[in-house]
């Protein structure tokens, strides 16, 4: 699901308080499902993807390991835009 207009502003104050130690179901809660989600044997991780501006998308990454945040990254990046069935970037 991507986060758009007044909601992105909600989100990132939410994504601000997210603290080491947090479990699953306190993330789900504050920020509700994960766009995506993958984990191997000893982790897990979910990505929630947002438009941080008109021209940015933001992703940010949480880590879990046994049930419990241990890391976060956030990624802004140029947005990817997809016409006609081939992806168009643009650079400013």
């Amino acid at each position: 699901v991507m986060l758009t207009g007044c909601g992105v502003f909600d989100f990132n104050q939410r994504l601000m308080n997210v603290q080491a130690g947090m479990t699953q179901s306190k993330i789900k809660e504050m920020l509700g499902s994960p766009t995506n989600r993958s984990f191997d044997q000893d982790s897990e991780t979910w990505e929630y993807y947002s438009v941080y501006s008109g021209t940015e998308d933001r992703i940010s990454i949480i880590e879990f390991v046994e049930g419990r945040v241990t890391s976060m990254e956030t990624i802004t990046r140029p947005k990817v835009q997809e016409h006609h069935g081939h992806r168009d970037n643009h650079h400013n």
